[in-house]
C-alpha cells in the first residue's frame, strides 16, 4: 500500500486492495487441497471426494493465451474426470475472463461481492439478538459439525459431504486455522458461520453464514458475526473478508463491510 492508504480508515482504491488480497493468498493452500501456484493462476486439486477443483487470481494478459490456457485446463480435468470451478473476479486479468469461459461452456454461477472489513474499526451490530431465546456457541465435536453440514445443506440445497470431510480434519488438524460457530434456539441449531484463519495472511475470512428461513431477521446473522470478528481482531489480523451472497451483502454493508468488487463461480465438469 502508499503512504496515503497506510490506515484501514483511509479506504484503499479497490484496485489497490485487491491486489494486496491477491499477493497475500495466491500462494497459499486450502486445508484439504494441492496447491499448484504458477505466475498465471493458482489451482488447488482436491485430495478429497466430491470436492470441486478449483482456479483463482487469474493473471492472463492476452487474450489468445487465455483462450489456449482454459482448452489446456479442460483437458486436464477431463484426464481427471474433475469437476471444476474456475473462480472469477471483477478484478482479475484480462476483464474478459468470464466471457471467454463462458464461451467454453463454464456455466456462472450466482454473482457474490467481495467485500472487506477493516478490523480496527469499532463495530456494533443493527440488531441485537434475543438472548433469552438464542444462544451462540461454539461448534468443536463431531455432532455439532455434522448438525452444521445438515443445516447448511437444508439452506443450499447442495450435498456437503466433501465439506465435513475438509473441516473435520481441520479442526483434528490444524484447530488454529479454523472457528466455528453456531446458533441455537434451545438445542435447534438455527444458524451456522464459521472463519479460516490461514497461516501467514493478514486476511481472516468468514465462510457458511446461513441462518434457518423461519429464524432470519432476528439478528441471527450479526450475532453469529461477532465471535468470529473478534476472534480475528484478538489475533491481530488487520482485515475480514468474505464473498458475499445476495441476501448477505445489504446485511454486512450495514454493519460496515466494503464491496471491493464482484465475483462469479464459473463451473464446468468433463
Amino acid at each position: 500500500m502508499t503512504a496515503a492508504t497506510d490506515s484501514p480508515y483511509s479506504s484503499p482504491l479497490p484496485a489497490a486492495l485487491f491486489a494486496q488480497f491477491r499477493a497475500d493468498r495466491a500462494a497459499l493452500p486450502i486445508t484439504g487441497f494441492e496447491l499448484d501456484a504458477e505466475p498465471r493462476f493458482s489451482r488447488h486439486l482436491p485430495r478429497l471426494p466430491g470436492a470441486e477443483a478449483l482456479i483463482c487470481f487469474t493473471r492472463i494478459s492476452d487474450e489468445q493465451a487465455l483462450v489456449a490456457e482454459i482448452a489446456t485446463q479442460q483437458r486436464f480435468f477431463t484426464e481427471r474426470q474433475q469437476r471444476l470451478e474456475w473462480k472469477v473476479y471483477e478484478l482479475d486479468e484480462p476483464p474478459t475472463l468470464r466471457q471467454r469461459l463462458a464461451e467454453a461452456g463454464f456455466v456462472a454461477g450466482e454473482v457474490e461481492a467481495f467485500m472487506l472489513y477493516p478490523l480496527e474499526r469499532p463495530w456494533q451490530p443493527r440488531r441485537q439478538m434475543d438472548g433469552s431465546r438464542l444462544a451462540v456457541r461454539r461448534i468443536s465435536d463431531d455432532a455439532g459439525l455434522r448438525a452444521l453440514i445438515a443445516l447448511q445443506e437444508q439452506v443450499w440445497q447442495i450435498e456437503l459431504g466433501w465439506l465435513y470431510q475438509q473441516m473435520s480434519q481441520t479442526l483434528a488438524r490444524q484447530p488454529q486455522c479454523l472457528s466455528v460457530f453456531g446458533a441455537y434456539a434451545g438445542r435447534q441449531l438455527v444458524g451456522t458461520g464459521w472463519i479460516d484463519f490461514p497461516a501467514g495472511s493478514a486476511f481472516a475470512e468468514l465462510h457458511g453464514g446461513s441462518v434457518l428461513p423461519d429464524w432470519r431477521g432476528q439478528g441471527v446473522y450479526s450475532a453469529l458475526l461477532a465471535p468470529r470478528l473478534a476472534e480475528a481482531r484478538e489475533r491481530g489480523l488487520r482485515w475480514l473478508g468474505v464473498d458475499a451472497a445476495p441476501m448477505s451483502r445489504p446485511i454486512l454493508e450495514g454493519l460496515g463491510f466494503s464491496c471491493v468488487c464482484l465475483s462469479w463461480p464459473m463451473r464446468w465438469q468433463p
